[in-house]
């Protein structure tokens, strides 16, 4: 991981505080063994443990339909670390390096067709005034996370 900047340094201390995640949060939509927040989580010693525990079962990835995936992607815990990066590409690339799932997501053929009609029911102007400031950035996030894999090759080529 290169961080360079005073920025990123700022961008990560930020995304800690806009994007959280905790145990109460988890849904049962949220297919990972081991959740953030738990005990079983803290007791995992480093970050390469976490992220090995956070591996999508083969069975269940290959069957799992690309919008089930995207959510998926979206719960990943250190989904925000793209944001770590000299530019976004190098996140997205190292996050998908690290996670099976988001290296399935980028290989389906039907993933642009899905993300596009996702993108088109994300709009700016969707944010209800009554959102909170987390809730905002979540959904800023969401949205720079289906820009980001809009503009993979892999997903222009389907």
């Amino acid at each position: 991981m290169k961080i360079t900047s005073s920025l990123s340094i700022i961008i990560l201390l930020l995304s800690m505080c806009v994007i959280p995640m905790s145990a109460q949060e988890v849904t049962k939509d949220y297919p990972f063994s081991i959740k953030p927040g738990t005990e079983e989580w803290k007791n995992l010693p480093t970050h390469a443990e976490r992220v090995k525990s956070l591996q999508l079962p083969e069975d269940m990835l290959k069957n799992m339909p690309v919008r089930q995936l995207v959510t998926v992607c979206k719960k990943y815990p250190f989904l925000t670390e793209i944001l770590f990066y000299n530019s976004l590409q190098e996140g997205i690339d190292a996050v998908a390096k690290d996670f099976n799932g988001l290296r399935e997501l980028l290989s389906r053929k039907n993933a642009g067709a899905i993300l596009l009609k996702e993108y088109q029911h994300m709009h700016p102007g969707n944010y209800e005034a009554q959102w909170t400031n987390l809730e905002q950035g979540r959904y800023s996030f969401d949205l720079l996370f289906v820009e980001l894999l809009l503009a993979q090759e892999d997903i222009l080529g389907s």
